[in-house]
């Protein structure tokens, strides 16, 4: 009988002559081929009446709005907790057309993000490579907590250890707090030492400053006074077509940060930016001007500017009128993440 042909067997068997070859390992299979990504953990920072539990109710109505700019993204909580974080922001907003009690208590939410996102094209203008779009998946994890947290003489510890280890911070700038307060000062100076001395202490300040990625955003553009007198200072353009939303575009948003710190009623705005200067780099700093519920429309769905204001009060508290339209909800946590993606992945190559 004929002994089997060793290649028509899985039993080991050694090599008829010659060195025995160097085994070669399974292959690795790159991230994008199955591993999940790991999570995102952005800490949410700001002052009482600032506008946080609000900014975080209106996300997922953000999510389902057009997407021509930052591509369809898909939110979901990861726990029961922020499931019905979302569901409640979502029913208040839309239903009830109310707005959301402010937060009484530190909670932490984890909520996954599954989306295609448009990159910008890159380049000189005349070789530019076109806009194109990346799936992207992410879990965002979140401690919203009530602004006294945030307050300079009363900072709370574990609010500081979770910016201490985010990835990025998203920083709600109230232009309309008038009084110390509400003074955004106030909620900013103290957070930011015991920030800076938590990270140094650690050995992770890079060149001096502070390493997360920072979205600043300027809330309540919709309020009829901060619209108003950016219109008048020129910061404010519009859409060309479809409803021709208003909007600061990114390349003044900066500057309209800049100006709103300037002009604030309150004295201590504009330590407030010299501060973001001072103990930020400033390649992972970006400005925005967001409204949580943006603004109202007329019968057309088109902005009338005789007629904007989408708030109303009703038995002396006050409701959305409409729709709420967020603008600039979802923007920052999408350049955030770009942000933190791209430079995870080239300290990875490094």
């Amino acid at each position: 009988m004929n002994s089997p042909d060793p290649r028509e067997t899985d039993a080991p068997h050694e090599p008829a002559g010659g060195p025995t070859p160097v085994p070669i390992p399974a292959p690795v299979m790159p991230p994008s081929a199955g591993a999940r990504l790991p999570s995102v953990r952005i800490g949410i920072w700001g002052g009482t009446a600032s506008g946080k539990t609000t900014f975080l109710a209106a996300l997922p109505i953000a999510v389902a709005n057009d997407p021509a700019t930052y591509g369809t993204w898909r939110v979901s909580g990861t726990t029961e907790e922020a499931t019905r974080f979302l569901l409640d922001g979502v029913d208040t907003l839309t239903r009830q057309r109310q707005f959301p009690n402010a937060t009484l208590a530190p909670a932490r939410l984890a909520w996954s993000f599954h989306g295609e996102t448009i990159e910008p094209g890159r380049g000189p203008s005349l070789l530019r490579r076109r806009p194109r779009r990346r799936e992207s998946e992410f879990v965002l994890e979140i401690q919203d907590a009530p602004g006294v947290a945030y307050s300079q003489n009363r900072v709370a510890p574990d609010v500081v250890d979770f910016l201490a280890e985010a990835n990025g911070i998203l920083y709600l700038f109230d232009p309309l707090a008038g009084d110390a307060a509400t003074d955004n000062f106030q909620y900013f100076y103290g957070v930011l030492q015991m920030l800076v001395a938590r990270t140094a202490a650690v050995g992770k300040l890079e060149r001096g400053r502070l390493p997360q990625h920072v979205a600043v955003c300027v809330t309540k553009f919709d309020d009829p006074v901060i619209f108003n007198n950016a219109v008048r200072a020129g910061f404010v353009t519009q859409d060309a077509d479809g409803g021709r939303l208003p909007k600061v575009p990114d390349t003044h948003a900066q500057a309209y940060f800049d100006w709103t710190c300037q002009n604030h009623r309150h004295s201590g705005a504009p330590l407030v930016r010299e501060a973001l200067r001072t103990f930020f780099l400033a390649e992972r700093v970006s400005y925005f001007a967001t409204s949580a519920i943006g603004f109202h429309l007329n019968w057309s769905d088109t902005f009338d500017f005789r007629d904007f204001i989408n708030i109303e009060h009703v038995e002396g508290r006050p409701r959305v009128r409409g729709l709420a339209r967020p603008i600039n909800v979802i923007e920052p946590l999408v350049t955030l993440e770009r942000g933190i993606r791209g430079r995870l992945g080239r300290d990875a190559r490094n």
